[in-house]
């Protein structure tokens, strides 16, 4: 049976460590006793973790500290196997900025840590960096413009630079590629386009698109796509809408969140079928006459 320690033994260990125990009685080296670390901070702590060489949460931090910390060699030597040139004189921690040549030959300032393990270089690198990972490559372009069922004719360089394509209404064109994203095509789907934004539409036909969707139009004039006007919607609540709304698949504040895609897609499949050239024709003239 092993004997059982007393405060005054514990007392002894605890001094012997260079710290101070201020407990008033010893219980068991599990119990936690408050205690003077060597550091000067107050803590607590049971024998038994002292005896294995625990100390206070400062002792911990500044144990491991030490542990991790590189000393000024490694970390110059680090920067030049990544191509740069460390300019600071003294390492003190990882967190602390340093000044240094990038190798791409800018002067900048950054934390070790952040050099080391997120790759972190100069600001220049680092909008490189940005851009090369944005950049679209030429399979990824041609495959977009096959998705629009339009087909590329030249090598994609950048966004900015104009590209000839084949339209999806069998018309070649050419356009930046940052503007074939935001739906610019050929110049008779653009007119097409333009007349649909301007008044495409009569009364009758605007009248059909609400009851293909089982809506009911009240309004006995149609202006243009931008003009709300009286409905009843298919649920059966009484409200206002414009035509380009209408077509989006939006309906009254009850049916919010429900799009119908109905009138949608009927209205692009008629557009889709439609015989382009003389569209081009007709719709000129119309635009005329609206301008007139």
């Amino acid at each position: 049976m092993s004997k059982r320690l007393t405060l005054e033994f514990v007392s002894r260990e605890f001094k012997r460590g260079g710290c101070t125990l201020l407990a008033t009685h010893y219980t068991s080296n599990s119990v936690k006793m408050p205690y003077i670390c060597k550091c000067g901070n107050r803590s607590e702590i049971s024998y038994s973790k002292f005896k294995h060489g625990r100390r206070c949460y400062s002792c911990r931090n500044q144990k491991l500290a030490d542990l991790f910390r590189h000393d000024f060699n490694y970390v110059q030597e680090y920067f030049t196997k990544q191509g740069c040139q460390l300019l600071a004189t003294e390492y003190t921690n990882s967190k602390i900025p340093l000044s240094y040549i990038c190798k791409c030959g800018n002067r900048d300032t950054v934390r070790f840590n952040n050099f080391k393990n997120n790759g972190a270089r100069c600001r220049k690198c680092k909008i490189e960096k940005i851009s090369k990972a944005r950049r679209l490559n030429s399979s990824m372009v041609k495959r977009f413009y096959k998705l629009q069922g339009c087909i590329l004719i030249d090598e994609y360089k950048n966004a900015r630079k104009p590209l000839a394509f084949m339209c999806n209404c069998g018309e070649p064109s050419k356009t930046p590629f940052h503007h074939f994203k935001k739906g610019v095509r050929c110049k008779n789907c653009g007119v097409i386009r333009t007349v649909n934004a301007k008044k495409q539409y009569d009364l009758f036909i605007v009248q059909e698109l609400f009851r293909i969707d089982e809506c009911i139009l009240l309004a006995n004039e149609y202006i243009n796509t931008k003009t709300h006007m009286e409905y009843v919607c298919k649920c059966g609540k009484q409200a206002k809408i414009n035509l380009e709304n209408f077509l989006k698949g939006r309906r009254c504040a009850g049916c919010s969140g429900k799009r119908a895609w109905k009138t949608r897609r009927i209205h692009d499949q008629l557009m889709e079928t439609a015989d382009i050239e003389f569209l081009s024709k007709a719709i000129k003239e119309r635009i005329a006459e609206i301008e007139t």
